[in-house]
């Protein structure tokens, strides 16, 4: 696991936990990785990140707001049975409890 400054810069925003975004003041931990695995999962079944808003800005600063706001969305596909999709709204809940 990387620590100090490398950890902080070794990151994909779009793929990254609140915490892992600066101005979120949360700790990483566990619940960090299941955040990214659920976002994984959510584009695997839509082909982009939750976070990734279509026609707007996906720079660094815009993320750092947008995850400070950030609420899962369903994946908007009548395949995905609701069990999947309220698993996935765990995981990409950004309060970690």
């Amino acid at each position: 696991v990387a620590t100090g400054s490398a950890a902080t810069n070794a990151l994909s925003p779009l793929w990254a936990p609140p915490e892992q975004h600066r101005s979120i003041d949360l700790p990483a931990g566990p619940w960090s990785d299941v955040f990214s695995l659920g976002a994984t999962a959510w584009a695997m079944l839509t082909g982009r990140s939750p976070l990734d808003y279509r026609g707007q800005p996906n720079n660094q600063l815009t993320l750092a707001h947008r995850v400070s706001a950030f609420v899962p969305k369903p994946t908007g596909r009548a395949d995905v049975p609701d069990q999947l999709e309220r698993v996935l709204a765990v995981a990409l809940n950004p309060d970690p409890s």
